[in-house]
């Protein structure tokens, strides 16, 4: 497979923009058979790469491909990868029509505004957050998002260095509803909380589900997961600061093991009252005080 800089347009792939102009006007969307790696920063502007079967390097340069693709594609069958600042005015709605793609891989990614991937509704496999703010933005991050067939990963090991601030996860995919594989945050450093507004429309998890955290992660807040009813494997928090749970009130089955081993300060299980299963009978509580019954 070989890689395209748009800049560097393939001769063999511009039947595939042609769909988008016809006797000379533009066609609303279009897909694009392959992956995508997009990146944009201040200082060298904005990149996007293609990698697709059969395509070689061709040295007319056309920034117009590369708008046309950022404006106009509805579905991506591969990889999206986004790295980078996107929140000038030419750069903060690009796919904001892609309605699915392969897998989204969003890394490195700070201080996003507009409406990018806002019709984004399907991710046929995983979709991968690393070290990155878009979770924490006052913008609904992915608002139209339904469901993804993969898993949902996000890990964060930025230090309190790297922000003045320590923020709260928040306005992330207010409409997601079904996660096929794991669930899993992974967040160190600076996360204080996950408010109300995150995944409230979550409902079932078909593999595991997990919040591994540090010291700093403290509350769950009511709202957050508050439509999660089913999940497939694991259930896992991993925090010592958190102290309440009382989000989870509609989790009624859980498949595999109930882990709640590391959350040593958890003050009681209220929010919980709703399970009915555990499916491998293995309950871990780590908190003395859940443990002898003071709640």
């Amino acid at each position: 497979m070989s890689m395209v800089l748009l800049t560097c347009w393939p001769r063999c792939a511009r039947f595939i923009l042609s769909s988008l102009f016809l006797l000379g006007e533009r066609v609303a969307s279009f897909s694009f058979n392959g992956d995508v790696f997009v990146s944009s920063t201040r200082r060298s502007g904005f990149r996007m790469i293609l990698y697709g079967a059969n395509d070689y390097m061709n040295e007319t340069e056309s920034t117009d491909d590369r708008d046309a693709i950022a404006s106009n594609v509805t579905h991506i069958s591969g990889k999206l990868s986004l790295t980078g600042t996107f929140d000038s005015s030419e750069r903060s709605s690009i796919f904001h029509k892609l309605r699915s793609v392969g897998s989204l891989t969003v890394f490195d990614n700070y201080e996003n505004t507009g409406d990018i991937l806002s019709s984004l509704m399907y991710v046929k496999g995983n979709l991968t957050i690393t070290n990155g703010d878009v979770l924490s933005s006052r913008d609904d991050f992915l608002p139209n998002l339904r469901i993804i067939r993969g898993s949902f990963v996000y890990i964060d090991t930025s230090s309190s260095s790297t922000f003045s601030l320590r923020r709260s996860m928040r306005n992330a995919a207010a409409n997601l509803e079904k996660v096929g594989q794991n669930f899993e945050l992974h967040v160190s450093g600076v996360h204080q909380r996950v408010e109300s507004t995150a995944f409230p429309s979550l409902e079932s998890v078909g593999g595991s589900f997990i919040i591994s955290a540090s010291k700093s992660l403290e509350v769950l807040e009511i709202g957050c997961f508050r439509n999660l009813w089913h999940v497939g494997k694991d259930f896992v928090i991993s925090s010592e600061s958190i102290r309440r749970i009382s989000n989870f009130m509609s989790l009624q089955v859980v498949e595999g093991r109930l882990d709640l081993n590391a959350t040593k300060n958890l003050r009681s299980l209220d929010g919980l009252q709703n399970l009915r299963r555990v499916g491998s009978g293995d309950i871990a509580l780590g908190s003395s005080a859940v443990k002898n019954g003071e709640q």
